[in-house]
């Protein structure tokens, strides 16, 4: 159930992606408490023989991310002035996605394209009659959760203008506006973000909707990026990612492509945001190994980039570096499928330092995730670093000086910082409060996971 509305009914929608699972909205004709309202549509529901689960649903936003002007950042990408303009002039100059230090069009003209591909953008709807896209959209694998209606079209306002944007950014046909990274590639628009609060059934019914059809989910939205807010999936969402992760594409695994966002220019970082192709028979893993070993570190100016001991460049801000088309395609065409994925986790963390020397047989390392619970006055003061076995050290929680709140509740600090390299030995784990000789707080860090192969 959603709350919304003066009226007292309720009005339930099947969801498409599960079976015999079902929404609805109360709306409360008169004044009365809300506790009682809820008291009674629940145990009116349950009186059902068929009704086996019911849960209140808590509305929430999602904050659409856009494109900034890389001008007012102190990155720039070689091949490019940092006055904004192309030190070579090329087709689709103004297109800024297409830089030519990602070596784009060098994909294109090998013979890569994106034919086999079926990629579904979630946003708040797509412009399916563009002559742009019109060739490349497919029913098939589009819906308007909004409405819950077949034809996922924007309202039409320059507010709803991006989830068109972004699926030109992939799809666009060369008619007009310009050319897709992935043109020729098959088109899903689904439409999630509306004028109403999102719920978590919704969300993650529309991140599940024909798993077995899409390829690539692309989203360019989550958590408002303001360097205070933390905010992360709920079960049904988690669920649906897990799910697609693992069986999606017929057992292939779904690719989720999320945009980090622009909240670095507002001391925010992904630490805090918990959400986050050349041959369609990679898996999801296949995928996050190309993209590292396609990287071109060098390719961005003005970033001292670190080493960690299997010899991958990285930094906290850009990553691995820019991603190189051609490079990842050419490597995807002969790549090899990484082995099963193995796995090894301790509980209870002790202070300081953490040993897997006897526990952990994961000799290439693919991420970490720390869980844990942080109870600070003032979450943003708190700082979390952990040290891999060869001396990396990846910052897990950085500073927020923006983040006033208390207390981070059962969070997963993720690192791909330490890709590649051999997890047995002695971690070392730095959690550090800001001014804190007045301040009492207390971490509980309860496991550490290491997978990889």
């Amino acid at each position: 159930m959603d709350e919304s509305g003066e009226r007292n009914a309720s009005y339930p929608v099947a969801l498409q992606s599960y079976d015999d699972v079902y929404i609805g909205r109360r709306y409360q004709r008169r004044r009365r408490r809300r506790r009682q309202v809820d008291d009674e549509i629940v145990s009116e529901m349950l009186l059902g023989q068929h009704v086996t689960f019911l849960e209140k649903l808590h509305g929430f936003r999602r904050f659409k991310r856009d494109s900034i002007h890389y001008k007012t950042l102190p990155i720039h990408v070689v091949g490019e002035s940092s006055d904004g303009s192309s030190s070579k002039k090329h087709p689709y100059h103004f297109q800024w996605n297409l830089t030519p230090s990602m070596r784009i069009k060098e994909a294109w003209k090998a013979g890569f394209n994106a034919s086999q591909v079926t990629v579904a953008v979630v946003d708040d709807g797509v412009d399916v009659g563009h002559v742009d896209l019109r060739s490349a959209f497919s029913p098939s694998v589009s819906f308007d959760f909004v409405r819950f209606a077949a034809l996922p079209l924007p309202k039409k306002s320059e507010d709803t203008q991006h989830g068109t944007q972004c699926a030109g950014l992939v799809s666009m046909e060369g008619n007009q506006c310009g050319l897709g990274v992935g043109h020729g590639a098959t088109l899903g628009a689904i439409r999630l973000l509306g004028p109403d609060v999102l719920n978590d059934a919704l969300e993650g019914d529309a991140l599940a909707f024909q798993k077995d059809m899409i390829d690539i989910y692309s989203i360019s939205w989550g958590p408002k990026d303001d360097g205070k807010t933390a905010d992360k999936p709920a079960n049904f969402t988690q669920e649906a990612i897990k799910n697609g992760v693992m069986n999606g594409r017929a057992g292939r695994g779904n690719i989720f492509v999320w945009a980090s966002g622009n909240g670095g220019q507002n001391g925010d970082n992904c630490a805090l945001d918990g959400y986050v192709s050349n041959d369609p028979q990679l898996t999801q893993r296949d995928i996050q190994h190309l993209i590292v070993h396609s990287s071109n570190s060098s390719a961005i100016r003005h970033v001292q980039f670190l080493t960690n001991t299997a010899g991958h460049h990285f930094h906290p801000k850009v990553g691995f570096g820019l991603l190189d088309a051609h490079s990842m395609v050419t490597k995807a065409a002969t790549w090899q499928t990484v082995g099963v994925q193995k796995s090894c986790e301790v509980h209870n963390l002790p202070s300081g330092t953490i040993d897997l020397s006897d526990c952990c047989d994961v000799s290439q390392i693919e991420r970490v995730i720390l869980h844990g619970t942080i109870r600070h006055p003032q979450r943003g003061s708190v700082q979390i670093r952990l040290t891999s076995p060869g001396g990396t050290t990846s910052e897990l929680l950085p500073l927020r000086r923006a983040d006033s709140t208390p207390d981070l509740i059962e969070w997963d600090f993720v690192s791909v910082h330490f890709f590649g390299e051999r997890a047995k030995g002695v971690w070392k784990l730095d959690i550090i409060s800001e001014n804190d000789d007045n301040v009492q707080f207390r971490v509980l860090m309860k496991s550490l996971r290491v997978t990889g192969i």
